[in-house]
């Protein structure tokens, strides 16, 4: 009597392990099947554009908007070619905005090769050289700016263009 009691013990403590793999499959499509209906972003960022509104038909691998990464966030501005040559990758330059918190500062991690006139969207009341060069600097603070913002920009002393 005591065998055939283990051997049911034994048939039961199968079945409820057979359930629990059961259970940890019927989860795991579960989660597939969320991810799939309500897919997440790769990297934490901002929608910069939804593409589709609610109700339209989308085609399947369709973008259905677009995120800028918080830390693709960059600041760009151009210094003079007479400046230029003190502008190098690791330097930080002190950036102000309207609006903005007091102290937002940029490490600069690129600098233009080649020269380039300056744009004729900068606007300037100073008179300006015509040769500059691009520069980017990643934010302290990515997310206390907007993307395309305009921003005044400090190199050591002396302001640079947005």
């Amino acid at each position: 009597a005591a065998r055939t009691e283990a051997e049911g013990a034994r048939a039961a403590i199968d079945a409820a392990r057979a359930g629990v793999a059961e259970a940890q499959a019927g989860l795991a499509a579960a989660s597939r099947e969320l991810g799939d209906l309500a897919p997440t972003a790769p990297r934490a960022g901002r929608v910069a554009d939804v593409m589709f509104k609610t109700g339209e038909s989308i085609t399947a691998g369709a973008a259905v908007v677009s995120i800028t990464p918080d830390d693709e966030v960059k600041v760009r501005f151009y210094a003079p070619e007479g400046r230029v040559a003190s502008v190098r990758p690791g330097t930080r330059v002190a950036i102000a905005c309207d609006g903005c918190q007091a102290g937002l500062s940029a490490v600069v991690d690129f600098v233009a090769a080649r020269p380039e006139y300056t744009p004729p969207v900068i606007y300037s009341l100073d008179v300006r050289e015509k040769l500059v060069f691009m520069v980017e600097a990643a934010p302290n603070e990515p997310l206390a700016l907007t993307p395309g913002q305009p921003l005044d920009v400090t190199l050591a002393g002396a302001k640079a263009r947005r």
